[in-house]
């Protein structure tokens, strides 16, 4: 596929998921595009993550485009956010921006390899060792996310912040 049609792909299918993913989340509008990563400032690092279909073989034996079934998207936001004390500390920490996993795919671990590959990712670029789920400041969770973070990394009783972010037990200020 010549890279303009792939850019093109790309640029389609992220769309058409973060489409998806306001309407999962009950937003009126998108918070997830290419038009959008694009016109971030530089100092937010995002960075998406997406998760790739099965790739199919078509009967001349000729692979397919790929079909884009999800995405992750972080970076680094400035938060003022409370600690159990009440005190309010500012802070820069890796952050949840947009999660979404197409319906049809849905638990069947793509969401989870997902997750594992921004964690992995996270430690190769910024860090030395791998972040714990619970140093991650969430951007609005869905209430599809409370019970995946619960169940494949035990994280409960989050805090949240008046801007929407949720942070769980252990989180480092």
């Amino acid at each position: 596929m010549p890279p303009g049609e792939e850019r093109e792909l790309i640029t389609n299918q992220l769309d058409a998921l973060g489409a998806a993913s306001a309407v999962a989340q009950g937003l009126r509008a998108a918070i997830t595009s290419i038009s959008k990563l694009q016109s971030s400032p530089a100092s937010d690092e995002n960075v998406i993550i997406l998760a790739i279909s099965d790739v199919e073989v078509s009967s001349d034996g000729k692979a397919q485009p790929p079909c884009y079934c999800g995405f992750l998207k972080y970076g680094f936001k400035s938060l003022y956010l409370h600690k159990k004390s009440g005190e309010l500390v500012q802070c820069r920490p890796i952050c949840l921006l947009d999660f979404y996993v197409d319906e049809c795919v849905q638990r069947q671990g793509v969401g989870k390899s997902l997750f594992e590959h921004f964690l992995s990712l996270v430690s190769t670029r910024h860090h030395d060792h791998v972040p714990s789920p619970q140093h991650i400041a969430y951007d609005r969770p869905s209430p599809k996310l409370y019970p995946f973070l619960k169940k494949h990394y035990g994280l409960v009783n989050h805090d949240l912040s008046p801007y929407g972010f949720a942070v769980f037990p252990g989180f480092t200020f």
